[in-house]
């Protein structure tokens, strides 16, 4: 479905929070997760939920045993990206409970905003050590390139963009 327009309340994200055990939700994805892979990645201990297509344009929560609905970076595409990305942006939600481990992408930015603290760990792809950490105590906007190796502990609801949206590009150091 393309779309230009994408509305999310904010009680849809505090009631999908409430509801639900992975305290993080995607809602704009580079490829919506094949049932295939919410298995493998279930099988290994890792909480998710599938995923489908949203038909409209205001977001709903959905419950716990139901799938999430995401919007498909391609449905908001600009044909001057490079070839290798799905669509303009990934955009996430996430709050203090969110999990969150030591990772990096190889070909785009991730950027973190809140109003709650954010603290940081990260290095350089390449370096052996971390580079002083970033604590951001009153909230505000936290972005690391590709190749930067990070971890972000997060103290409040947080928005997570992905520029470009590219699937397939986390790696574990």
């Amino acid at each position: 479905m393309k779309r230009r327009v994408l509305f999310i309340p904010l009680e849809e994200i505090e009631a999908h929070l409430a509801e639900n055990s992975r305290q993080d939700v995607k809602l704009v994805v580079s490829e919506i997760m094949t049932d295939e892979l919410a298995a493998r990645l279930k099988a290994r201990g890792k909480v998710v939920k599938q995923e489908r297509a949203l038909g409209e344009p205001f977001w709903k929560h959905s419950a716990a045993t139901d799938p999430n609905f995401v919007c498909e970076a391609r449905d908001l595409v600009d044909i001057l990206l490079p070839q290798y990305a799905n669509g303009p942006l990934t955009v996430a939600l996430a709050n203090e409970r969110a999990e969150q481990d030591r990772h990096y992408h190889g070909r785009h930015w991730e950027l973190y905003f809140s109003e709650h603290p954010i603290h940081a760990r990260y290095r350089f792809l390449g370096d052996s050590e971390d580079q002083p950490p970033a604590e951001l105590d009153k909230g505000g906007l936290a972005l690391f390139g590709p190749e930067v190796i990070h971890e972000v502990k997060l103290g409040g609801l947080t928005l997570v963009i992905e520029v470009p949206a590219v699937a397939r590009d986390r790696y574990k150091p």
